[in-house]
Formats: C-alpha cells, structure tokens, sequence
C-alpha cells in the first residue's frame, strides 16, 4: 500500500513538471516572426554604421529573419534613444547602442529620458578611432599635427560630431596631449565619420576621426591621410598607419563599441533569443573574419557586463568633456 502510494505521488509530480513545460511551451510567444530593425544614431557610412550592418548580417542568419539598419544620426544619439525607448517593447525595434548613445549621454543636461531606463542586452565588438588629414596638409603624422596646432591653433580646423562622441573626445585626448588651448580651434560639427571623413577628402576640414572601419576607402582614394591609429596598437586594416602611443601620445587611446539595446520591460524571452543567437555568432570563423577585416576585435559582454561598463565609460570621459567645454 505504502509503495503504490509514493508510485502515484511520484507519476503526479512528473505530470505536474509535464503540464508546466507544456504551459510554459504555449505562452512564450514565437519570436521572432518578422523583420527586426537596428536604429543607430550614426550617419551611413560611419564605421559604428558599417559594423552594425556586419552584425546584423549574421544575427539575421542565425534569427532567420530581415534585419534594417536605420540611421538617425545627430542629436548627440538623442533622436534615436527616443525612437527606440517609445516603440513597443516586443523585440522589433532595438537600439544598436554605442558610447554616443549610452556612457556619453549620461553628461548631458535634461535628457528627455534617463539613460539607465533601457535594457542592455550584449555588447558585440569594439574598435579604435583613427586620425586623419588630408594629404594637402603635408602632415605625415601626429607629430607634424600637433606641431602645426600648437603654433597655430587659430588656423586649424577640426571635424567632429558633439561633446558626446568619439570622435571629439578623441580629438581632445590628442589636442590636450600636444598642449593646444582648444578655445583657439575652429570646430566643424557632422552628423557621423562618413560625413567627417568627406569634409576631409574635400579640403572643408584639416584633421578628424573616424571609426577604423569607415576609413579604408577614403585612405584608398588618396583624398584622406590616416596619421595614427588610437591606443597602442597597429590593426590589420591600415598596417602602415602607426598607433598614437608609438607616435608619443600613449594618452589617446578613445574607440568605439557596438551592441545591442532595448526598451526597459523588454521580455526575457526576447533578450534569450537575441543572447542565444549572439553566442553563435561570435564564434562563427567568418564573422571574426570580417571583424579583422573592419579593424574591430571581438569584445562580447552580457548584459550586466555591458552595464557596468557603460557606467565606467561615462565617469572616464567626464574630465574629458570639461577640457572641451571651453570652446
């Protein structure tokens, strides 16, 4: 009698775990059905641009379904944080997050959102900026920059985005290393390195930056001049341009991440398939691949990870943006 008894305990307790799965089977809805769109607030062509659309290149074949890349640059990323945190939160409409987007805003005034009200999902990939001219100048590197600006920094024009991009806060790390009172300069704002890296092959701006992966092409033109790498490190997209600290500015090293973002109460079902569907594609040989190829290396982080991070980032670049904020 005893051992029927805790048979049939034992047969309702597996039923029980059955109707749970069951249960659990039918209410997580299949995701995801439809294309998704990646909302990025940098211009087309910008390197974050290029590896965005890598990115969503390979989640889309692991997903099974079309990714967008939509570009909303300016705004300091602001238009495109709205964009995204205002869209339903169902895993169709997802940030592809940056420093411009995240870490940086956290310094500006009266957002009209809290940076932190997101759910950061992973971080993909991270890559320098790199310095350029335009071979006009007859600059060759950062040392012949800097020479020219210090005795003339009312004559130098520079590209940039906003106090809260890579882009200026590279510039910055370089202008404040060669001992240049930025107030002197003369700041030339666009919307992504697309647009920085034009200004430059046209003669509109003597010295900018862009992300690694957007610069091979205009360097190939022979319109643009890379002059230095950022950080202490050469990459295998530009092999012949030397990095900052081999220059003598061991102090330049800003450059630039892409991940993935959502809204706050974003579904768990969604942020495991979209993890799940990561972890596959930064093991994928091709995808690392491609990343060499863009001059970007591989730096997966979760999602407390890329938090943490982001929160680091911000207090780092602090000190950074009050230099510039003489201009």
């Amino acid at each position: 009698m005893k051992r029927k008894m805790i048979l049939g305990l034992c047969l309702a307790l597996v039923c029980m775990v059955a109707f749970a799965q069951g249960q659990t089977q039918l209410t997580t809805p299949e995701y995801p059905t439809r294309s998704i769109d990646f909302i990025i607030a940098s211009s087309a062509g910008s390197g974050g641009d290029v590896l965005t659309r890598l990115i969503a290149k390979y989640m889309s074949e692991e997903l099974k379904v079309g990714i967008n890349v939509l570009n909303q640059g300016g705004g300091n990323g602001i238009p495109a944080v709205q964009a995204v945190l205002s869209a339903k939160p169902d895993g169709y409409t997802l940030l592809a997050d940056q420093a411009l987007s995240s870490s940086y805003q956290m310094l500006l005034k009266n957002l009209p959102f809290d940076v932190n009200d997101r759910t950061f999902i992973m971080r993909f990939a991270k890559g320098p900026q790199v310095l350029c001219v335009n071979p006009a100048s007859g600059w060759k590197d950062l040392n012949d920059v800097a020479k020219f600006a210090k005795e003339n920094p009312g004559k130098l024009i520079w590209a940039g985005i906003s106090s809260s991009s890579a882009a200026d806060l590279v510039q910055l790390q370089f202008l404040r290393a060669a001992g240049v009172n930025v107030k002197d300069t003369k700041k030339l704002s666009f919307t992504g390195g697309g647009e920085i890296l034009s200004a430059i092959a046209g003669g509109h701006a003597m010295l900018g930056t862009s992300a690694a992966s957007g610069v091979p092409s205009f360097a190939q033109s022979g319109k643009v001049l890379p002059v230095a790498i950022a950080g202490s490190s050469r990459i295998g997209a530009l092999p012949d341009t030397k990095s900052a600290a081999e220059q003598g500015f061991p102090e330049v090293t800003i450059g630039f991440w892409i991940g993935l973002s959502g809204q706050k109460d974003l579904p768990q079902y969604v942020i495991d398939k979209l993890d799940a569907a990561a972890r596959k594609v930064i093991v994928n040989p091709a995808f690392l691949q491609d990343l060499d190829r863009l001059g970007v290396v591989l730096d997966f982080a979760d999602s407390a990870k890329m938090r943490a991070d982001v929160q680091i980032e911000a207090k780092d670049t602090e000190a950074l943006q009050l230099y510039g904020s003489g201009m």
